[in-house]
C-alpha cells in the first residue's frame, strides 16, 4: 500500500545501463541505483522515456525492476514505468511490475496513435478498474500526442484513478491549474521539464521527476531541500549551476534533440564511472566531440 508522504521530492527516472551487446548491464545498473540513493533522492522510475522502456520486451522489463527492487531494499519509493500501446498490454505489465515489488505505476497515453481526452479517460479508467495498483499518469505530449488538461485530470482525481501527475508538457499555465485542483493528502503533482524546475518548485509543486538527476542527484535535493527551509538565497545560488549541467541534455544547435538527450546522460554516467557510454538502439553512441562536449560542461561545473 502506497504511503502518499512518500510520494513526494525528487524521484528519478532512471537510466537502464546497456552492455556492448544490448543485453542488461546488471552491475551498471545497480551502480545507478546506489548512485542515486547516495544523493539522497526520494524515489526511483525504472522503465519511463530517459529508461528507454521501449527497447525491453517484458522479461527484460521485469529483470530491471528486480535489480532495483534488491538493491533499493524498500529505502525509497520505486515506480514502474508501465506505458504501452494498450489498455491490456498495460495491464500485464502492470501485473509484472505488481510482482516485482514495486511501489505504484507510471502511466503515459498510449503513444503513436492520438486521442480524444475523453478517451484518454476512458483507458485510464478501465486500466485502474483492473489493479489496486497506485497510479500517477505521465503527461507527455511530445511522445504521447495527446494534452491532457488539468479539467480531464480532475475528473480523474474525482473518481479516484490516479493519485498524482508528472507534467512534461511545458504548458506552465496547465501546471499551475494543476496545482491549484490537487487535494491535499490525495494528489501529488510532479514537474517532469528540466527548464521548469525551479519555477515550479517556488509555484509549489510536490516535486520533479527530472532526468537530469541522474546525473546530478544531490543539487536536485538541495534545490527542493532549499525551498522546504524556505532558504530562497540558497536557491537562487545553486539553481545557477544546475541551468548551466542541464545543458548536457539539451543543444539548440542539434539536428536531434532525443539524441542530444541520451547521448548527453550516457557519456555524463560514463564520466562519473556509473557504467559506459553504450546507448540503446536506435541511438548510436556518442562521438568523441559529444563526450567532449558533456566532459567540458561537467568539469566546468565542479561535477567530476
Amino acid at each position: 500500500m502506497l504511503q502518499m508522504e512518500k510520494l513526494k521530492g525528487i524521484i528519478v527516472p532512471v537510466v537502464t545501463p546497456v552492455t556492448k551487446e544490448g543485453k542488461i548491464d546488471e552491475e551498471g545498473l545497480r551502480n545507478m541505483a546506489q548512485f542515486l540513493l547516495d544523493g539522497g533522492v526520494h524515489g526511483l522510475f525504472p522503465l519511463g522515456s530517459t529508461g528507454n522502456f521501449c527497447a525491453f520486451n517484458l522479461s527484460e522489463k521485469q529483470k530491471i525492476l528486480k535489480i532495483i527492487v534488491d538493491e533499493i531494499k524498500g529505502r525509497v519509493l520505486i515506480a514502474a514505468g508501465v506505458t504501452d500501446l494498450t489498455a491490456e498490454k498495460v495491464i500485464e505489465n502492470i501485473q509484472m511490475a505488481a510482482e516485482a515489488g514495486v511501489d505504484m505505476m507510471i502511466i503515459s497515453p498510449p503513444f503513436y496513435y492520438p486521442m480524444s481526452e475523453n478517451d484518454a479517460l476512458t483507458y485510464f479508467r478501465q486500466i485502474a478498474q483492473a489493479t489496486n495498483s497506485p497510479i500517477l499518469i505521465y503527461n507527455n505530449p511530445s511522445t504521447s500526442n495527446i494534452h491532457i488538461t488539468a479539467s480531464t485530470i480532475q475528473r480523474m482525481i474525482e473518481e479516484e484513478i490516479v493519485v498524482g501527475c508528472k507534467d512534461s508538457s511545458y504548458d506552465f499555465s496547465n501546471f499551475q491549474k494543476l496545482l491549484d485542483i490537487r487535494r491535499e493528502g490525495l494528489f501529488r503533482v510532479f514537474q517532469g521539464i528540466e527548464e521548469h524546475f525551479t519555477a515550479s518548485l517556488l509555484m509549489g509543486a510536490d516535486g520533479a521527476i527530472l532526468s537530469i538527476a541522474n546525473v546530478i542527484p544531490k543539487l536536485c535535493v538541495e534545490m527542493y531541500s532549499a525551498v522546504e527551509n524556505n532558504d530562497y538565497e540558497r536557491l537562487r545560488s545553486i539553481s545557477k549551476k544546475y541551468s548551466r549541467v542541464v545543458d548536457i541534455i539539451s543543444n539548440t544547435n542539434s539536428d536531434s534533440p532525443s539524441r542530444t538527450f541520451f547521448v548527453g546522460l550516457q557519456s555524463a554516467l560514463k564520466l562519473l564511472g556509473i557504467c559506459d557510454r553504450i546507448s540503446t538502439l536506435p541511438f548510436t553512441d556518442s562521438t568523441e566531440a559529444e563526450f567532449e562536449r558533456t566532459r567540458h560542461i561537467l568539469k566546468e561545473n565542479n561535477i567530476i
